[in-house]
């Protein structure tokens, strides 16, 4: 049900006269929209809730990326910045604890 996330659900749903495979994949597609949507809410806090309350999976995420992105961006400048800034000639088994450390961080933020 992921593929919600990546592909917004079309506004209108087939006339009634459509072909009975096009009404089944969009009231499937609206479906798994609610309900992803409900989960994504349900896992929000109270703040994050009531600024999405009213979207739809899709618009969620894409909404969440513009409010997190540029944290993520910041978070991995300071990241590579401390990486950067390790000095030579300190113990070598804290140094390379701090490295992987690191490193992981970078891997998690992309």
């Amino acid at each position: 049900k992921l593929y919600v996330l990546d592909e917004p659900l079309h506004e209108e749903a087939p006339p009634v006269g459509a072909p009975r495979a096009k009404r089944d994949a969009y009231s499937k597609h609206f479906n798994d929209v609610v309900e992803v949507s409900c989960i994504m809410l349900a896992t929000m806090t109270v703040e994050l809730q009531k600024q999405h309350e009213n979207m739809v999976a899709f618009n969620m995420i894409e909404h969440l990326k513009t409010l997190y992105q540029e944290q993520a961006r910041h978070e991995r400048f300071d990241v590579s910045k401390a990486l950067f800034q390790t000095k030579e000639g300190s113990p070598v088994g804290p140094h390379v604890l701090k490295v992987i450390g690191y490193v992981e961080n970078l891997e998690r933020l992309g």
